[in-house]
């Protein structure tokens, strides 16, 4: 996996994949994220494609899903996260207790991203079941 950045202007990189697609990264700039909201990003897109491909393996018919992803900083540099809480909003006719089983599943064992943060982060979760069960 390899990744290239190439100085737009100012404290704008365009960051571009293997496959061409390009972002615009920087600090505090308005046309694309920060490199930090991009950590979160992944966490939060690395976890829901774990916890996906397990409900499904489960069975659980999810018909949604939405994850927000909240990290708290150091104050003082390097200002990594201490800890990172993602909350994810599930809808369909799910088990709570599958539902906890895939987040955990992907949170301890299959999210790389998670794990990489984890050990200057504390990662933590809470669930909702639109229309069912909560944690």
């Amino acid at each position: 996996m390899k990744v290239n950045l190439t100085l737009k202007n100012d404290n704008i990189f365009e960051a571009t994949n293997e496959r061409g697609i390009t972002i615009d990264l920087g600090a505090g700039i308005e046309s694309g994220p920060s490199p930090m909201e991009v950590l979160l990003m992944a966490v939060g897109g690395c976890s829901g494609i774990d916890v996906l491909s397990t409900l499904k393996k489960m069975r659980q018919p999810i018909s949604g899903l939405k994850i927000s992803v909240a990290g708290t900083r150091r104050d003082e540099h390097p200002r990594y996260f201490t800890e990172v809480q993602v909350t994810y909003k599930l809808s369909g006719d799910l088990e709570s207790a599958k539902v906890q089983r895939a987040i955990e599943l992907s949170l301890d064992k299959y999210c790389s991203v998670s794990n990489m943060i984890e050990p200057k982060a504390k990662v933590s979760y809470k669930y909702e079941i639109i229309g069912g069960d909560s944690n």
